[in-house]
């Protein structure tokens, strides 16, 4: 019979940095997939369809320190959101702008 004495001692050692995120949140009006259309073309009578791949949040000396939602399409164009308009707004501006050249071609034949 062989009896065993042993003692023995452990620890342990614990270190490194805390890691601090800072998570902010942006509120866009059209976010990734969604289909937009351009807003100078609708006020000309032309319907541009846009899709929407990214949005990129921009903060620079260019637009005085705010942060700026800009849209980022499938043909890596990039759009404000001031250029971009729904559906509805984009079917309106055009309905508008053929009204107004149906009014001016009447009023040509008037003269």
């Amino acid at each position: 019979m062989a009896i065993f004495n042993e003692n023995g001692s452990s620890g342990a050692q614990i270190g490194g940095c805390a890691i601090i995120t800072y998570v902010k949140t942006y509120r866009t009006e059209f976010a990734a997939g969604d289909i937009v259309f351009n807003i100078d073309k609708a006020n000309k009578g032309v319907l541009e369809k846009i899709i929407i791949k990214r949005q990129k949040i921009i903060n620079s000396a260019l637009t005085g320190g705010q942060f700026e939602a800009m849209y980022v399409d499938t043909l890596n164009s990039l759009w404000n959101e001031w250029d971009l308009i729904s559906h509805a707004e984009a079917i309106a501006l055009v309905q508008l702008y053929y009204e107004e050249l149906l009014e001016e071609a009447a009023a040509l034949r008037k003269c």
